[in-house]
């Protein structure tokens, strides 16, 4: 059975050591005046006792938690987990520690998620919404903390700073590259184009509002194809005998990778009866031997702008109200 757990406080140490509270807090903090054995007698006292800091009170005290809260859907595929890891390391340079949270595509739990980060005193959030509309805008507008937004088109002049991809640009950039490869049946699968309360997916949309600039620029009709069925939808494109060689671009290389290994088991083989790109490039689909053709939102970029922003909006100084990342079109094998 387990004891109850002492906390050792500054106090403690003070006593320990036989030394003033403000003589601990000067050897802990590394500031002021102070003899350098005394110091050292007084950290090798913390470490023996296990003395651990107590945040609330050094918040309340600085005014400052050191902690940054960070809201995503999910970490079912790479591109939010990459996305954190590199704003992570931005933030952590500065002495921050980030608090990931999953709204999981629930527009109360994210509303909720807000509320208990604002309560812990996080010096700021950064947030890839579910929220839309008037909704997200009343979330940002009732912050009373720092607040980053990760897209570029989920509110207009948006109030607090956003970072993201012009994704309608990125939509056109892939449509161009397709065309220019020779291909005139373009197939876009976008499964998430809506959310649950079919309200669109306004990245996605943007996507394909330059998709369908493009192709309409050439007078090519695309196949747009969206819902929990899509690998389904993508093999009837295949029934259709006046469609010879379809160029499938994906919204995502989850989604991708779905699309390959079931063409695969009806005998159609990426590049020889199709071409396939998506959006999103990692590594990930390198391990199943594919190279494929794909559009870098270069997310590691959007993270570290993300984690310098903020940072700069916790030390009050001034930053840009949108920050766009350039994406580049990766060539594989596959198109």
């Amino acid at each position: 059975m387990g004891g109850k757990i002492i906390l050792i406080t500054t106090k403690d140490l003070a006593r320990e050591c036989g030394v003033s509270l403000s003589t601990v807090q000067r050897a802990l903090h590394n500031n002021g005046r102070i003899n350098a054995e005394t110091k050292k007698k007084i950290l090798d006292k913390a470490l023996e006792l296990n003395y651990q800091p107590d945040l609330v009170a050094r918040t309340l005290v600085s005014g400052r938690s050191m902690t940054i809260g960070m809201i995503v859907p999910f970490f079912d595929n790479q591109y939010y987990p990459r996305l954190c890891n590199a704003l992570a390391e931005q933030v952590s340079k500065q002495g921050y520690i980030l608090n990931i949270q999953l709204h999981e595509d629930n527009k109360n739990l994210e509303k909720n998620i807000v509320s208990m980060l604002q309560g812990n005193h996080v010096d700021g959030i950064i947030f890839n919404p579910i929220n839309k509309g008037k909704s997200l805008l009343d979330m940002i507008e009732k912050l009373h903390t720092n607040g980053c937004l990760l897209g570029l088109d989920e509110v207009e002049n948006c109030p607090i700073p956003c970072v993201g991809n012009d994704e309608r640009q990125a939509g056109k950039v892939a449509a161009e590259y397709i065309i220019n490869k020779g291909y005139k049946d373009i197939v876009f699968v976008v499964p998430t184009l809506y959310d649950k309360d079919g309200q669109y997916n306004f990245g996605h949309h943007k996507r394909l509002e330059g998709i369908l600039e493009v192709t309409g620029n050439h007078n090519i009709q695309p196949i747009i194809i969206h819902g929990t069925d899509y690998v389904q939808q993508v093999k009837t494109v295949f029934e259709n005998k006046e469609i010879e060689k379809p160029a499938i671009l994906c919204s995502g290389e989850v989604f991708a990778f779905k699309v390959i290994n079931d063409l695969m088991n009806i005998g159609k083989k990426a590049r020889q009866d199709y071409g396939i790109m998506t959006f999103d490039h990692s590594e990930l689909l390198e391990t199943f031997n594919v190279n494929l053709t794909s559009v870098n939102n270069n997310v590691e970029e959007i993270g570290r702008q993300a984690g310098d922003i903020m940072v700069k909006m916790c030390n009050g100084e001034k930053v840009e109200s949108r920050t766009c990342i350039d994406v580049h079109i990766v060539e594989g094998d596959t198109l």
